[in-house]
């Protein structure tokens, strides 16, 4: 779950004074902990499931409720940063995901596990509301590589998590321990955002900021971020439980399919940028959901963990772009970058994030998980299908607009 280079700034270059190395390097941090704090619970759901007896359903709420919080987390941060400063929120954040690790390795039943992985989403969800916008006023005149490189430590913190869990629940470590691991990481980054040498905020004079809520482009792209997210961390969530509890697998092999994901992921957003010089961001978006749906469709029927393993890695390439290109659709198509309507896009992801688990696993309980993993597929074929609507609206308002008087 991340955001892309789709801000543009015109504030000047790096301000005297500002601590922007550190600030950087904090980001990169916080962005790498927080995919692999929220990956942890995910590798380890069955030993999580086991040892509280909880049922598929029970089993995606963790993730759910998470993400729920991220959610609310985001938002009010989003709301009150501008008034209070940055600081006080990114230190905050770093601080409750320290606790949100700290309660869920100590947690001694479910109730104490799910209260420690709602402060751990709220923690994530003021970081992510804050570090896009602290990036690109600390590299003003290179916001889009700056970006992108931060946004590039979720990927690799994804795989460093699934590398690492899935070879020490191979060696019968206790799942805790994967998770505390992160630990240290999560307080490095709270330290280094802890200092006053921040830069100052742009603002472009005379934006309306609430013109886009009347576009109907906004509302469908709002449906296809729930989408785009869900699909996301719906599999990511649920892959490692579906080649161990399906497949049969060990924990080892569910990782790899997190390992191929995340990897194919990196590299598709580094390589998103040669491709758009050859097709548009709505192009690729369409094909990359159709390759996603096959690829999605054809990792809940395999039967075979190395089949599975294929089939992750072309979803996570296909994926790769949704988050990203789909905020930069919004931006051009709207004509608008404001940081209200790219939060609330932004908000609209990430509670497809919170859905998708939580039905993954209804799905699973009333079928089985092979049954549920279907609601994949369909989001992506979904996803496809509210992006061609958007095409023709706009080609048809564009029309309009040039026959006017």
């Amino acid at each position: 779950m991340s955001q892309p280079a789709a801000v543009r700034h015109d504030s000047p270059t790096e301000q005297p004074g500002v601590a922007t190395r550190r600030l950087e390097v904090a980001g990169w941090l916080a962005m790498f902990v927080y995919a692999a704090s929220t990956q942890a619970p995910a590798m380890c759901l069955p030993q999580i499931g086991s040892e509280f007896g909880l049922n598929f359903a029970g089993q995606g709420a963790i993730a759910s409720l998470r993400t729920s919080a991220l959610l609310v987390a985001l938002l009010v941060a989003g709301a009150f940063a501008g008034r209070l400063g940055k600081a006080p929120f990114l230190v905050a954040g770093l601080a409750l995901v320290a606790v949100g690790i700290g309660g869920t390795t100590v947690a001694l039943g479910y109730a104490m596990l799910l209260a420690a992985q709602i402060i751990l989403g709220a923690g994530n969800g003021m970081m992510e509301a804050l570090v896009n916008p602290l990036v690109a006023e600390l590299r003003p005149r290179d916001a889009a590589r700056a970006l992108n490189v931060t946004h590039a430590l979720f990927p690799v913190g994804l795989v460093c998590c699934a590398l690492l869990s899935g070879e020490l629940l191979d060696r019968d470590v206790p799942w805790r321990a994967t998770v505390i691991v992160w630990l240290p990481i999560a307080v490095l980054s709270c330290l280094m955002f802890a200092t006053r040498r921040y830069p100052q905020p742009h603002v472009a004079p005379g934006r309306s900021t609430t013109a886009f809520l009347r576009r109907k482009a906004f509302w469908g792209l709002t449906v296809a971020m729930v989408l785009a997210g869900g699909t996301e961390v719906g599999l990511t969530t649920w892959a490692p439980s579906f080649l161990e509890r399906e497949l049969g697998a060990s924990a080892r092999s569910g990782a790899m399919a997190i390992i191929l994901f995340g990897v194919a992921m990196a590299v598709g957003r580094f390589g998103s940028g040669a491709i758009l010089r050859r097709m548009t961001p709505i192009t690729l978006t369409v094909v990359s959901a159709v390759l996603g749906a096959a690829a999605l469709f054809g990792f809940g029927q395999a039967r075979d963990p190395r089949v599975a393993w294929a089939f992750a890695g072309v979803g996570g390439l296909a994926v790769a772009c949704f988050w990203p290109t789909l905020l930069a659709i919004a931006t051009e198509v709207l004509d608008d970058t404001s940081t209200a309507m790219l939060a609330l896009l932004a908000a609209a992801g990430i509670f497809g994030c919170a859905l998708f688990p939580w039905l993954l696993g209804l799905l699973g309980d009333a079928f089985s998980l092979r049954a549920g993993l279907v609601l994949l597929p369909v989001a992506m074929l979904a996803l496809a299908g509210v992006l061609m609507v958007l095409l023709v609206v706009e080609a048809r308002r564009a029309r309009g607009q040039s026959s006017a008087p």
